[in-house]
């Protein structure tokens, strides 16, 4: 909660710093993807939880404002699911509730064994098409260690090699950048057409190669 608290906080004055911003992406990463499936979704929630305050911003009209998107990058959420009420039906009645369509983009990084694709639990759960969801993977060597170990037929050592960087490296990450200007521009065709992303081609659900 002191998390959750902390977040609020630096959001509160976020919106008073930048009043003419009314449409709002947030971005989160690993445990920080449990921490904003909390704020903005998880249900049964204390009171006093500042998720309440928070979701305020996107639910009533005293802001009026927008949440266009949320990023998931090396979200463990899939695996929480089996230990916490995790149901992404949730996520429809968010969205019912502040009438607004929202983009979910989660990116996967194929050397990361923390993260995890959300699309067939998210397509189990929702009741309807309230928002847009969609997985993206990044299929690339997270390192030259890794690169040399798999060339060498090391692949666990690849994968111990790769593990710490592939989960830290979506910020710097090139592709990761261009999904996300892809998010905040509206360019649906892209986020639902393009899957696995290997740096220097995409290969969509259609290609056979």
């Amino acid at each position: 909660m002191r998390i959750a608290g902390e977040i609020l906080s630096q959001f509160q004055n976020f919106i008073k710093s930048h009043p003419e911003d009314k449409e709002i992406a947030i971005v989160s990463h690993s445990l920080g993807t449990i921490v904003l499936w909390d704020l903005l979704f998880a249900k049964d929630l204390p009171e006093d939880d500042p998720a309440h305050e928070f979701r305020e911003f996107f639910n009533s009209n005293k802001f009026a404002l927008k949440l266009c998107g949320i990023v998931t990058m090396g979200s463990p959420l899939l695996f929480m699911r089996l230990r916490q009420n995790i149901d992404f039906s949730y996520v429809d009645d968010f969205v019912e509730t502040s009438n607004k369509n929202l983009i979910w983009l989660n990116i996967i990084h194929a050397s990361d064994l923390i993260a995890y694709p959300l699309g067939n639990a998210i397509e189990h759960d929702k009741s309807d098409n309230y928002f847009l969801f969609t997985d993206q993977f990044l299929w690339m060597h997270a390192n030259g260690a890794e690169s040399g170990a798999l060339r060498f037929g090391q692949a666990h050592a690849g994968m111990a090699l790769a593990m710490a960087d592939a989960h830290g490296g979506y910020w710097s990450n090139d592709v990761v950048a261009d999904l996300m200007a892809s998010l905040v521009i509206g360019d649906l065709k892209t986020l639902t057409t393009k899957r696995v992303h290997t740096g220097w081609r995409s290969y969509s659900e259609d290609t056979h190669s």
